[in-house]
């Protein structure tokens, strides 16, 4: 309740107030008492200036190195916080599973398959609280393939994470082709701290990557302002726009060569040629590489082999529709520098 909303944060504040008072009168008191302690001897005269001086340093330097745990209060206590909310979705987790193991539920199989395509059958996803995001979908990818699947949003989202690897929450199989690497791409990329060399390579040993390599991958995208940044230390995922973040993640893909791509949604901050000619770089790049594009798309759609279309019924159940299928994709615009609309939508000199 809102209540329970407003004491929790009352309690908090309080809080707050009172580890601010008491590091503030902590240091603030240090300072001064051991002036005050030997104040009175000093004025009776058996306590010269230069020893007064000397008990004040000599009690700093004793409270200096006693005073870890004052100094570090609001760190441990964010430390505590952090590990109480750590523990907290541990004990979600085991919960769910414990559940789902009662009422029969298990988990979604993620699995690798001595065969060439990309395979899910009678895949149903959980929501959070157990109703169906998506129910009953199979579907097939063979290698060099590039499918569309867009349409109900909650449903292609819950796709994509399944794909990802990071919602295991329903029933059904997915076979992944064994010993191909495959990599999923959310429209926000993660980028770890550090350089952008470390950031680019990400999960891959940045130091194996030749910079020439890296720079080649950030011209293609349009980012090749960057290139003579390789080994600036910065928090790049505020620097970088929306825009400019999916066009490093288009970098990576080209720098790491995956023989599976899964994106979702990852072409949304991109303005519609932009978005095609970011997929274009992935088609002519890596033509063996099997692409599935989940959600929204803003470039043009005939760009793929096949388009594939989530739609929701009057009951809830969602069903897959094949919208169109051919062997051989559209030809795509050839890759271009950075777009002037993007210019315009991020500004210049990022």
């Amino acid at each position: 309740t809102f209540e329970t909303i407003a004491q929790s944060w009352y309690d908090q504040s309080m809080g707050l107030a009172r580890l601010l008072a008491f590091s503030s009168g902590y240091v603030a008191l240090a300072a001064v008492l051991p002036i005050l302690v030997g104040t009175p001897r000093f004025l009776e005269g058996t306590l010269s200036l230069g020893r007064l001086m000397q008990s004040g340093q000599a009690f700093q330097q004793v409270t200096a190195a006693l005073s870890w745990p004052v100094d570090n209060l609001a760190r441990i206590a964010e430390w505590r916080a952090s590990v109480e909310r750590v523990l907290l979705l541990d004990e979600a987790i085991r919960v769910v599973t414990l559940e789902a193991a009662r009422t029969g539920e298990t988990a979604i199989n993620l699995d690798r398959a001595p065969t060439s395509e990309l395979g899910v059958r009678g895949l149903w996803v959980a929501a959070p609280d157990g109703t169906a995001m998506l129910s009953d979908l199979t579907l097939t990818v063979e290698p060099g393939e590039h499918v569309l699947v867009d349409g109900d949003p909650e449903a292609a989202s819950a796709l994509f994470r399944v794909l990802a690897g990071i919602w295991p929450w329903g029933r059904g199989r997915v076979d992944l082709p064994a010993d191909a690497a495959m990599i999923a791409v959310g429209p926000r990329p993660f980028l770890p701290a550090g350089t952008l060399r470390r950031a680019i390579a990400f999960s891959d040993q940045p130091l194996r990557h030749q910079d020439a390599d890296l720079g080649s991958a950030l011209n293609s995208v349009g980012l090749g302002h960057l290139a003579d940044r390789l080994d600036v230390s910065a928090d790049w995922a505020r620097m970088l726009s929306a825009a400019e973040l999916q066009r490093l993640s288009f970098a990576r893909l080209l720098l790491l060569r995956p023989d599976w791509i899964v994106l979702g949604d990852a072409t949304d901050a991109l303005d519609p040629l932009s978005a095609d000619i970011m997929l274009a770089l992935l088609v002519d790049r890596l033509p063996r590489s099997g692409i599935v594009l989940i959600g929204r798309h803003p470039g043009s759609a005939e760009n793929f082999s096949r388009r594939l279309t989530l739609k929701r019924a009057a009951d809830g159940e969602v069903l897959l529709h094949e919208v169109y299928a051919r062997r051989q994709a559209a030809q795509v615009p050839r890759p271009q520098p950075l777009a002037v609309v993007d210019l315009l939508r991020e500004g210049y000199g990022r």
